[in-house]
């Protein structure tokens, strides 16, 4: 799956286990490594059943190399060695992490100088503690494009805290990559967080329907606001946050309304910029506006025009549910809520029915 310049790999590996010592994560090996390790290097050992691997790619530019520094360069040494000091159950001596990365240091040829160089630099550019926060973005990405293609109510986006499973300990790994070649700089274990991940199929999709969304998410594609925004209000009403339900399903018919109207000036040859101005001016930004007057000007069709029913419904609506609950302790009743979504949601489809894309 790809995002911007971020990919995400899931791995499903049953043979790899999270190491802990006084409640503090050491690390994930395969289990092969069992037999290796000091017993008392470790506390107790978790299975896991999935380890997934984010992989983010970072530009190195020369620029940069000059701003590097001896200490910067000391400071990588100094992770290696602690990385490579794992197994030893007591750490390091007083003074021997420095003489470590000394001797490290003073035996560095131009190649291996060269990596620690652009390793500081994707950690400057790239702080690994910030890692976690483009992982969300990819992941959430994945969700949002799912949810939005297959329409699926059930998925909804999550922060760091919403993936702990209480099933098992998974483990995300995060890997910083050179654009130009592609080499692995350096990588970030995180045993915390990660999502529960079902042995089975939730949903049997087509295998044709499948093919072509793994198409459009390897490609960085963006979901449809409106259709992403629709499929949040049913998952909204799902789990009884019926207030929230309301406001998406009305933000999804005024980006319906918005969308056409630029589609169509788009087509009349209108820059963006123009557009944008425009209907940001006052009273233009109000959706009886758009979707009555701006809305035949520039389709030939009002919102009102495509059904006169719809609409009052719809303005009915708007007025009773949507503005007096934004502002509003009070929670709308299930029914009220599942119908102020519906006839929302029907004008959206009218719209998009009786006003097509300009070709």
């Amino acid at each position: 799956m790809k995002a911007d310049d971020m990919t995400m790999q899931l791995l499903v590996k049953q043979n790899y286990y999270a190491f802990f010592k006084s409640a503090q994560r050491v690390g994930y090996f395969p289990e092969d490594e069992l037999v290796h390790r000091d017993e008392n290097s470790y506390d107790i050992a978790f299975p896991l059943h999935t380890i997934i691997e984010y992989r983010e790619s970072v530009i190195i530019p020369p620029s940069d190399i000059t701003e590097i520094g001896e200490s910067d360069i000391k400071t990588i040494l100094q992770i290696e060695a602690i990385t490579e000091r794992q197994n030893i159950q007591n750490g390091f001596e007083d003074g021997e992490i420095d003489r470590i990365v000394s001797t490290k240091f003073s035996e560095l040829d131009k190649t291996k100088r060269q990596r620690c160089v652009r390793i500081a630099i994707a950690q400057k550019n790239q702080p690994p503690h910030k890692l976690k926060d483009s992982f969300i973005k990819c992941v959430n990405y994945l969700i949002k494009s799912y949810m939005a293609y297959f329409r699926d109510p059930f998925a909804h986006e999550v922060t760091l805290d919403r993936l702990a499973s209480g099933n098992f300990i998974p483990g995300v790994q995060c890997l910083v990559i050179d654009t130009q070649t592609g080499e692995e700089l350096y990588k970030v274990n995180q045993i915390e967080h990660g999502p529960p991940v079902l042995r089975g199929e939730w949903h049997k999709h087509p295998d044709g329907e499948t093919q072509r969304f793994k198409s459009i998410i390897s490609q960085g594609q963006e979901s449809d606001p409106v259709i992403l925004l629709q499929v949040r209000a049913q998952h909204l009403l799902l789990i009884g946050t019926y207030r929230s339900a309301i406001i998406e399903a009305s933000a999804a018919l005024e980006t319906c309304v918005t969308k056409k109207i630029k589609k169509y000036m788009c087509a009349a040859g209108e820059s963006e910029s123009g557009i944008d101005t425009f209907l940001s001016q006052k009273y233009n930004w109000r959706f009886e506006e758009r979707a009555k007057k701006i809305l035949k000007v520039k389709t030939g069709m009002s919102a009102a025009d495509i059904d006169q029913t719809v609409w009052a419904k719809v303005i009915e609506a708007r007025d009773n549910f949507r503005h007096r609950i934004a502002h509003s302790y009070k929670e709308p009743e299930e029914q009220e809520a599942k119908e102020t979504v519906k006839i929302f949601f029907t004008l959206i489809d009218l719209i998009n029915k009786k006003i097509p894309d300009p070709s």
